[in-house]
């Protein structure tokens, strides 16, 4: 099991029993000895006990009636006997110990009697005996309570807690325990058990149990806190109330507790983030159905902060009959251990519920949880074969409560599902259920929390994600609504006109080609008459080879939904190949639009005459997240790669077919547009009559913002490469790449006519041809019509001149000028990656990209050490990259910053760069450190005469080496001294900031004074040296000296004994006689 915290027991040193404390298992025991796994005893001091070995007083000891009627028997061996008379009892003891081997019993009224036991000593109670009672015994010592291994507790009812009550409290029957802000401790290590329909409730800063614990049909809780209101309820269960928090609260289980047919609670608070509450459970925790009364197993941390962690078991199941129970595992964090088993799992009745209640969470990879609040995508998998499970969540701090699946979640068995996020729901990645009846429920902004309603803004988001409910009889529901679930096309082609639907699975829709006499399939909701009003949830699934061939009569409203109303959703859903035709409002998902569409695209051909669209004919709803990549053709106008007509809203959209047009307005993406256009592009070739652009045909009173396309476009008059007509519109933020031909009149590489229109931070690059009115920009410019911040390319990216001898209608720049920021100073934009601008540049590789297409990676310069040469260093750890595709990055990379100089230096990058779809480049930058050059300097051995100067001190590298010209500043030095002897030469002031000096000292000597001596004139009546030598004398002999030199010049003899007291020598010498 995963022993996430241990117990460390501490005892005071009068009998070895006090306060215990439960520690983190990080913290380190001092104890040798094992107990239920996690716990250790430790001494306060130095000396080290088991539970076992705890010298504890035999039996109780200094009691004393103080409320109700009762009499303490005389121990009897090692035997005592409480006889309780009234139904309260209550009596302070000096303290309360059961040895090992020794027995308390009370003998009460009935099983509702209760006998309280207040301890008024310093020193915790240990209970190693046995305990018995035919009542509820409650047994009260601020200083902790210990049940030993080998304790035995057969009671009706028991309540152990380091908390007071009062005696009135007490008499009244209010059960409020109050603290004093310590965080002392209940600890089990025996066996506790109360009758059927009793409660067991251990009460203080800490609670542990390493043991037994038994309270069928009754309850067990263990809470953590310094104010605790206990209400024993009449049905025989107990509910339990933490009132006020405690610095540190923890609650764990890590052996048995089993309470069949009643309840289990570990709860903690503290009230606060700060004082990191823990609910704990590694151990088993059993509440099975018995006779028809659910198990319930509740595990309560605070919201402010505490966690609850799960791994053991958690079995509220019912083996014999009856319904599963339920499970409540709820706290601010949440974390289900790998081999957590949780089971509500009913043979003959319905399954039961395991609800985990969090702040934000997570499903992850594997088995384990991979956050603060979360589960392993497997283990979540392993116990919905055996519970129905609900993860919701809370909002809290800067966590909104959202769920967040990151890992695919596949389960077999007929259970149910539900994720309750009081914000958003992100699947990211699939979540399978295969059971024949199996379920999923989505509530998303609160709705399960707030009573049906839901928060603004707050959705379900497939982010590339699927979701299946394969049976037949599974179930969906969102936020409250049941979904009709569609797995077969002849179930899509039978949906009604309203209601709610969504696809289980992916639709092979291949057989449409042959139905209806080769008309194909009949579009849902066909006319305005019978339009779809309802909700269809695609789930993330395709619908593949859909035909549709309509014409004549019926050839109108046109697509998988013919007409769409107002109130209607269609979301989620892909139309993968086949084909599409028709006469009028033709689109591949969608004829005619009054609803709302998001995350949908389709990728089929699409032909018909007029509004004809790759997903949608005519658009008076909103469409967003939204794509078409098949090639469109209409005969007559209004044709679009996206929309054939939009007089609603489109947003974050694209498409990518080549759109071909007979008649007027054709576009890339839009064929006319009288409504809002953003975040779109199109990249597909053009081609149609008059009113073509490249994204939009004609553009009457529309806006278009942050929008570009890229593909040629081929026409003959009222031609641009981004709009063709721009009658009272407005563009901005747009530009257009791809070269423009018009064969008649008006003419641009953005706009062809902009009349009444406005035009503003927009360019465009193409090459631009046409007879008149023709301009690298705008064709013509009429009316009230403005244009600002807008450029036009003089030249190509190979520096060739193009658009020569058209109008000026904007500013004219080469491609060296339309790659340099310098160019579009009063646009918001800028080459750094990861801002908020709204363009972005690659300085002297690309123009303007919009940064809203763009998907930001990170490129990591990695820190690096080197040593200093002298060179300019940049290191050799280049970069990391986050996963992309490189075919998306350009350029050749380089490693900037660094330094020369010992030290630390910054390191970019550069060289990098990519286009529109590709990736905004955010450059972290890293760390070179230059570690000095490391040589060994080595001072020269010098000398000099006593009396002389010094010489100049001088030094070698020795190991090691400058570079380049580099040069050691400042000067040696030595020990202050001039008499005769040896005086070190240190290091000094000699030092370069590049290089790490290891000195080798050397010597300077001084020796003394050289003296010749003459010839020595013989005194036969003296005692004399030999001649040729003077003898060394020290500075005390100086008069000495200077009798013995004159005696020499005078050609005497010199006296050589010493002066008293020095006969070693002990002045030293200065002088020195040397051969003559």
């Amino acid at each position: 099991m995963n022993r996430l915290y241990r117990t460390l027991h501490r005892f005071s040193s009068r009998r070895a029993l006090g306060v215990w404390r439960v520690v983190a298992e990080t913290a380190r025991g001092r104890g040798k000895s094992s107990l239920g796994g996690s716990a250790a005893v430790a001494l306060l001091g130095v000396v080290v006990l088991a539970p076992s070995q705890a010298h504890a007083a035999d039996l109780p000891s200094g009691g004393q009636v103080v409320l109700g009627d009762g009499q303490i028997g005389l121990p009897d061996g090692r035997h005592l006997t409480i006889d309780q008379l009234s139904d309260k009892l209550a009596i302070d003891w000096d303290s309360f110990d059961i040895g090992a081997d020794h027995r308390v019993t009370f003998q009460q009224p009935g099983a509702d009697a209760i006998a309280l036991n207040r301890v008024l000593g310093a020193d915790g109670s240990a209970i190693l005996g046995q305990l018995d009672a035919n009542g509820r015994v409650f047994l009260l010592n601020p200083n902790g309570v210990l049940f030993g291994p080998g304790a035995e507790v057969n009671v009706g009812g028991l309540v152990a807690s380091t908390l007071a009550l009062s005696n009135e409290d007490f008499a009244a029957g209010d059960f409020h325990f109050q603290g004093d802000g310590g965080n002392a401790g209940i600890v089990n290590h025996g066996s506790i058990r109360a009758a059927d329909g009793g409660a067991i409730a251990l009460l203080g800063g800490t609670v542990s149990n390493h043991g037994t614990l038994v309270a069928h049909q009754g309850s067990v809780a263990l809470a953590a806190g310094d104010a605790i209101t206990l209400d024993f309820a009449g049905d025989g269960l107990l509910n339990v109330q933490v009132d006020e928090a405690v610095v540190d609260a923890l609650v764990e289980n890590h052996q048995l507790i089993q309470a069949d047919g009643g309840q289990v609670l570990l709860t903690a608070n503290a009230g606060d983030a700060l004082l990191q509450t823990v609910v704990n459970h590694t151990g088993v925790i059993e509440a099975q159905t018995l006779d028809e009364r659910d198990g319930r197993i509740v595990l309560l941390g605070d919201f402010a902060g505490g966690s609850v962690e799960v791994a053991g078991t958690l079995d509220a199941s019912a083996p014999h009959g009856g319904d599963g129970g339920f499970i409540d595992t709820s706290g601010a964090h949440v974390r289900i251990h790998d081999g957590t088993s949780v089971t509500t799992l009913a043979a003959d009745g319905r399954t039961g519920d395991w609800l985990i209640d969090p702040t934000d969470f997570t499903i992850g990879e594997g088995n384990a949880e991979k956050s603060d609040s979360g589960i392993g995508a497997a283990t979540l998998a392993a116990n919905l074969e055996s519970s129905n499970i609900e993860l919701a969540t809370v909002a809290s701090g800067d966590e909104p409560g959202d769920i967040h699946v990151d890992a695919a979640v596949d389960w077999y068995e007929n259970t149910t599902l539900t994720l309750s996020a009081h914000n958003d729901i992100h699947v990211n990645a699939d979540i399978s259920a295969r059971g024949d009846s199996a379920g999923l429920v989505l509530n998303h902004g609160g709705y399960r929390q707030n009573d049906g309603t839901t928060s603004p803004g707050s959705d379900y988001h497939l982010n590339g994600a699927s979701i299946t409910l394969g049976g037949d009889d599974a179930s969906l529901e969102i936020n409250g609504q049941n979904y009709t679930l569609i797995h077969t096309v002849e179930e899509l082609q039978d949906m009604a006109g309203s209601g709610h639907y969504a696809l289980g699975g992916e639709i092979d829709a291949r057989a449409t080609a042959g139905w209806n006499d080769g008309a194909g399939f009949d579009p849902i909701g066909g006319n305005s008459s019978t339009r779809f009003t309802g909700t269809f949830a695609g789930l993330g699934h395709t619908i593949g080879d859909l035909t549709i061939a309509r014409s004549g009569p019926i050839g109108t409203q046109v697509g998988l939904f013919g007409y769409a109303g107002s109130g209607a959703t269609i979301r989620d859903i892909g139309l993968v190949g086949g084909s599409v035709s028709g006469n009028r409002f033709v689109g591949g998902l969608v004829g005619y639009n009054r609803g709302s569409i998001t995350d949908a695209y389709a990728t089929g051909a699409v032909t018909g005459n007029s509004d004809v669209g790759g997903l949608v004919g005519r658009n008076y709803g909103s469409i967003s997240q939204a794509y078409a990549t098949g090639d469109v053709e209409g005969s007559g106008s209004r044709v679009g790669g996206l929309v054939g007509d939009n007089q609603g809203s489109i947003s974050h959209a694209y498409a990518t077919g080549d759109v071909e047009g007979s008649g007027s307005r054709v576009g890339g993406l839009v064929g006319r547009n009288y409504g809002s256009i953003t975040d779109a592009y199109a990249t597909g070739a053009v081609t149609g009559s008059s009113d073509v652009g490249g994204l939009v045909g004609g553009n009457p009173g529309g806006s278009i913002s942050q929008a570009y396309a890229t593909g040629d476009v081929t026409a003959s008059s009222d031609v641009g490469g981004l709009v063709g007509s721009n009658p009272g519109g407005s563009i901005s933020q747009a530009y257009a790449t791809g070269d423009v031909e018009g064969s008649g009149n008006v003419v641009g590489g953005l706009v062809g006519d902009n009349w009444n229109g406005s035009i503003t931070d927009a360019y465009a690059t193409g090459s631009v041809s046409g007879n008149n009115n023709v301009g690298g920009l705008v064709g013509y410019n009429s009316g009230s019509g403005s244009i600002s911040d807008a450029f036009r390319a003089t030249t190509d990216a190979d520096g060739n001149p193009i658009n020569t001898g058209l109008n000026s209608l904007g500013t004219g720049r080469t491609w060296d000028e339309l790659t340099s920021l310098e160019t579009f100073a009063g646009w918001d934009i800028d080459g750094q990656g990861g801002s908020d601008t709204l363009w972005r540049l690659y300085e002297g590789h690309t123009t303007p990209l919009l940064r809203g297409f763009l998907t930001p990676i990170t490129v990591t310069a990695n820190d690096d050490t080197v040593t200093y040469d002298g060179t300019s260093q940049t290191g050799a750890a280049g970069y990391a990259i986050d996963p992309h595709d490189a075919d998306l990055l350009s350029g050749s990379d380089s490693i900037t910053g660094g330094g020369r100089d010992a030290g630390t230096h910054t390191l970019g990058l550069d060289g990098l760069w990519s286009t529109q779809q590709g990736y905004d480049l955010i450059v972290d930058e890293g760390t070179l450190t230059i570690d000095p050059r490391p040589i060994t300097v080595s001072a020269d051995d010098l000398a000099k005469v006593y009396g002389e100067a010094d010489p100049t001190l001088t030094w070698q590298v020795t190991e090691g080496n400058l570079v380049f010209d580099d040069s050691l500043s400042g000067s040696l030095s030595r020990d202050a001294g001039e008499n005769v002897g040896g005086y070190t030469i240190g290091q000094g002031s000699l030092e370069h900031g590049n290089y790490a000096i290891t000195f080798d000292e050397g010597v300077l000597t001084i020796t003394a004074i050289p003296t010749p001596e003459p010839e020595p004139t013989p005194d036969p009546g003296a005692a004399v040296m030999p001649p040729g030598y003077l003898a060394a004398l020290g500075s005390a002999h100086t008069q000495a000296r200077t009798q013995a030199e004159e005696q020499d010049r005078a050609g005497g003899d010199i006296d050589t004994r010493l002066p008293a007291g020095d006969e070693e020598g002990e002045a030293g010498g200065l002088y020195r006689v040397v051969d003559g």
